[in-house]
């Protein structure tokens, strides 16, 4: 198989422009417009590139792929809030993240408020789905779950003492019930933060 990447298959331009539109659009937005504006237009030269038929949608993951690694990386300047952010954008820990920071006021799907655990460690939080419709007591996932991503993004953004503190506090702050009794303890423990 041969070893393809971003730029044997898209031109500095079309690059840029994914990158510009990339930094307009709302999480989940991207790669429909991406794969609309710039990569179906790019799929003769693609195909002849890879030697084979390809999935537009592929092309458009790919570059949202590249584009989000390059803004995490590319501005050392950004704090780790907005790290955080971009590293995330578009999954679950990432709406999770953006509900504990209260970045997502009108994004959709979101989760909204803040979560409980229950006893056998489930995360349950209120959740808007795409269409915009609620759903209280949603699942948001597993603690377990939840700690390895945390600990996770937090080695990967290469956060320090004082980021991780900061970083376990905003995600403890998000749990408002805790009936495993040991949810805020484990978060912080996972984020990498000794004592507290």
């Amino acid at each position: 198989m041969k070893t393809i990447t971003i730029s044997d298959v898209f031109t500095d331009a079309e690059i840029k422009k994914a990158q510009k539109l990339f930094a307009k659009c709302k999480p989940g937005q991207f790669n429909k417009l991406v794969v609309e504006q710039i990569v179906q237009p790019a799929m003769p030269r693609i195909n002849k590139a890879t030697g084979q038929e390809n999935d537009a949608r592929y092309f458009g993951y790919l570059l949202e792929h590249a584009i989000t690694q390059a803004t995490s990386s590319e501005k050392p300047n950004m704090n780790w809030q907005d790290k955080a952010m971009a590293a995330t954008r578009g999954s679950q820990l990432g709406a999770i993240i953006a509900c504990a920071l209260g970045r997502n006021p009108d994004d959709v799907p979101r989760f909204n408020g803040k979560a409980s655990v229950t006893s056998d460690g489930f995360i349950m939080c209120d959740f808007v789905d795409r269409s915009g419709e609620g759903r209280m007591s949603a699942l948001a996932g597993s603690l377990s779950d939840l700690e390895r991503n945390v600990k996770g993004l937090a080695d990967h953004l290469q956060l320090t003492a004082e980021e991780r503190g900061e970083y376990a506090e905003k995600l403890g702050g998000w749990i408002s019930e805790d009936y495993s009794g040991d949810a805020v303890k484990r978060i912080r423990k996972a984020a990498g933060v000794a004592h507290g």
